[in-house]
């Protein structure tokens, strides 16, 4: 059931980003603080995702998390360590890594954040349709209609 929860939790946060950029990039740039959307993006994963969870569950940072201190970048309970992580999973057959366009390998990969695609690399803009996740020490990119997201214990 959790990962039902969250699977449809992030699908809306992808959308409650979207929804919401303009706006908040806006403010971003009158504030001319160089953190305030990443700050913003952690605020409201723990607001709208994690926050969902059962009691006890504590997620990945979104992105680069939080400036706002605290030892692990979160907004609220910023002492906690994460307990669990999201990680993809394809929905069919195998998917390609937009920076290689190569095949992605088939293991478990850690969600980072979703991101734009624009002349061959991901941007930190809408429309978020891929999904930046780490294999190990290494980055790629997959398309977020490409993959599902479950929730895996870090205990």
């Amino acid at each position: 059931m959790v990962a039902l929860i969250t699977d449809a939790s992030i699908a809306q946060f992808k959308i409650f980003l979207e929804k919401n950029w303009e706006f908040v990039n806006a403010i971003s740039v009158e504030t001319q603080d160089p953190y305030f959307m990443e700050s913003w993006c952690q605020a409201n994963w723990e607001l709208l995702v994690e926050a969902l969870l059962p009691p006890g569950y504590f997620l990945n940072l979104y992105g680069d998390g939080a400036d706002f201190g605290g030892s692990e970048s979160r907004v609220t309970f910023s002492d906690q360590l994460p307990t669990h992580r999201v990680i993809l999973t394809a929905k069919t057959g195998r998917h390609f890594d937009l920076l290689t366009n190569s095949p992605v390998p088939q293991q478990e990969l850690c969600f980072e954040q979703f991101v734009g695609f624009e002349n061959g690399w991901y941007v930190f803009v809408p429309p978020f349709d891929w999904v930046l996740a780490s294999v190990g020490d290494s980055q790629i990119v997959v398309s977020a209609s490409e993959v599902n997201f479950k929730l895996e214990s870090l205990q």
